[in-house]
């Protein structure tokens, strides 16, 4: 990726979405964004793709190269994880499907196609990782993360900064899941670091740290391969080169990366910030329910108001202009779901009908057209049954 700002040229990101669900409830993601590409499933449990699909991504075939509507990739799916240029889908069954670039492993399928001539091969279709059966998934950079019924979390792909969190750091891919601990709930794959949740509310992290993105009080660049307590009394995360977690009283806390003001403390600087610090409330005793982090972060509060700050080039925090934000700005209000990709943002309002802004050099927006948009724009669908927020399926 190359950007005008080449301290966010190797940034996810990514990739966390999250519904708003009453309290104790948990919701599968029906929206990924991820690094020029777009996944969504419609309530009869088909999936769409748009975007970029150079590599795979969209695992349509190897055409289009690109598509900047809508399509649809297949049915029976229950969740979806798009990375940088790899992407995961969950079906119903909890069969684990992938597809993309696969240059440290990531797609999970026991090969990695990385050459000395720093060229790889592309999947263009879904394949299936192996016969276990798991409920949730993320996708980072190039690493990928998947978690199981009994709690046991697995991760694969690019462990150069210790992002699986198996012990170890090297530059080898690890192109088979591996276990990396049991208890967990949620988890969220940033660009070389994972965050993940324990059924007790205790969140742990490890990788890369040279912004302070797992929250551990300081900042380095040596590799953090082992999971490491980050606090307790979380609800829901969110990983790009920052970090953003929610607990159960509608606080935000963020740390990490906040060149363009991403942590939404009302700076923006490259010093790091290695110790979660709150994030000032969307309005006067309303929390929020829902974050989704990439060179920005989003978040959405308990009255339905969406808001968002950090990096801004592309108008992907959908505020009608390229102005960067360091504290938490409304986009607007009625939304039930958000997600982000690297460049790009996604809304679902109440009303099921999808939103989508920033970014859109691959058509990552769903428009029918390349330009990018710096105020939220309607997703066109030719048929039914749209999106249903809120409904509730075992894990996020």
């Amino acid at each position: 990726m190359k950007s005008r700002h080449p301290a966010l040229a190797a940034m996810l990101l990514c990739m966390a979405l999250s519904l708003h669900a009453a309290a104790g409830a948990t919701t599968m993601p029906i929206l990924s964004g991820g690094g020029k590409q777009t996944l969504a499933l419609k309530a009869d449990a088909s999936l769409w793709a748009w975007g970029d699909n150079g590599k795979g991504q969209l695992g349509l075939g190897e055409d289009p190269a690109q598509t900047s509507t809508p399509t649809r990739l297949g049915s029976g799916y229950r969740a979806m994880a798009a990375g940088y240029i790899h992407s995961l889908a969950l079906k119903a069954d909890g069969s684990l499907w992938s597809f993309g670039g696969n240059v440290a492993g990531q797609l999970g399928l026991g090969t990695a196609d990385y050459t000395a001539h720093h060229t790889y091969s592309a999947h263009f279709t879904p394949t299936q990782v192996g016969s276990d059966t798991y409920v949730a998934v993320s996708a980072g950079q190039q690493h990928s993360l998947a978690l199981k019924a009994d709690g046991s979390l697995w991760a694969w792909g690019d462990n150069s900064y210790g992002q699986l969190g198996l012990g170890t750091a090297d530059h080898q891919a690890h192109p088979v899941p591996a276990l990396v601990g049991t208890g967990y709930v949620a988890l969220a794959a940033g660009y070389a670091h994972s965050l993940a949740l324990k059924a007790d509310g205790s969140l742990w992290a490890f990788g890369l740290n040279n912004f302070g993105q797992l929250g551990l009080g300081s900042a380095d660049r040596q590799p953090h391969p082992t999971p490491a307590q980050v606090g307790t009394g979380y609800t829901a995360l969110a990983a790009g080169s920052h970090s953003l977690a929610l607990k159960a009283d509608g606080s935000l806390w963020a740390w990490g990366l906040n060149n363009k003001g991403q942590l939404g403390l009302g700076t923006a600087d490259f010093d790091a910030h290695p110790t979660p610090a709150q994030v000032p409330q969307a309005a006067q005793g309303i929390g929020y329910v829902a974050v989704a982090a990439g060179s920005h972060s989003l978040a959405l509060a308990a009255d339905g108001s969406l808001w968002a700050w950090g990096y801004n080039y592309y108008g992907q925090l959908g505020l009608g202009d390229a102005v960067h934000r360091s504290t938490p700005t409304p986009v607007g209000s009625g939304y039930a779901a958000v997600a982000a990709g690297n460049m790009h943002s996604l809304g679902l309002k109440t009303d099921r009908t999808l939103w989508a802004w920033g970014k859109n050099t691959k058509g990552q927006l769903g428009l029918g057209n390349t330009d990018d948009q710096y105020q939220p724009q309607p997703v066109s669908w030719s048929d039914t049954p749209t999106f249903v927020p809120g409904t509730t399926l075992l894990l996020q």
